[in-house]
């Protein structure tokens, strides 16, 4: 719980110089996506992107914490947001194939000690058209290509600011 209070103050502190609604939408959420925030935390982005989408948006808030999930719920409950949905690692197979149109891993990439089943399940929840958005402040550019781009699942598309974005590799982009 004391890592939680931690990591919420810390991420609130960066919300204030870097707001998730600003970011989102440069990344090029709107209305009517589905979007997969992977390892949510306290919930800035899932938040951000649920008000983004709208009612006829979904937003999937995944954490293998249940006090950050507990978390996003309250602040969801508390906005009013019911185009939120909290769930843990193993409920992620119940995202249907190709269904997300934005996957954001925002500062859990370098937490991730077996990267390869987690890219998988984002190459298979993705949509064709679909991207993969990664900003962690705790690794370099070059580190972040290598561990997202290595082995094929996905490519290197180009980047919005500080956020690397990827495409699922051997699709079509139309």
């Amino acid at each position: 719980m004391l890592r939680l209070t931690f990591m919420a103050f810390a991420f609130g502190i960066r919300d204030l110089f870097r707001p998730p609604t600003k970011i989102l939408q440069r990344v090029g959420i709107g209305p009517g996506m589905t979007v997969l925030d992977f390892g949510c935390g306290p919930g800035g982005f899932s938040i951000a992107a649920a008000m983004l989408t709208g009612q006829q948006g979904h937003v999937y808030a995944l954490d293998r914490d249940p006090v950050a999930l507990r978390s996003v719920k309250t602040k969801a409950d508390r906005k009013g947001l019911h185009n939120i949905e909290t769930i843990g690692p193993e409920e992620i197979h119940l995202i249907a194939d190709r269904s997300i149109d934005v996957v954001l891993l925002y500062d859990v990439l370098h937490e991730l000690d077996d990267i390869e089943p987690v890219l998988k399940d984002m190459r298979r929840v993705l949509k064709d058209q679909g991207v993969l958005s990664v900003d962690d402040h705790h690794l370099s550019d070059d580190v972040i290509l290598s561990k997202v781009g290595t082995g094929g699942l996905f490519r290197c598309c180009g980047r919005i600011g500080r956020t690397i974005h990827f495409a699922p590799a051997n699709r079509s982009r139309g």
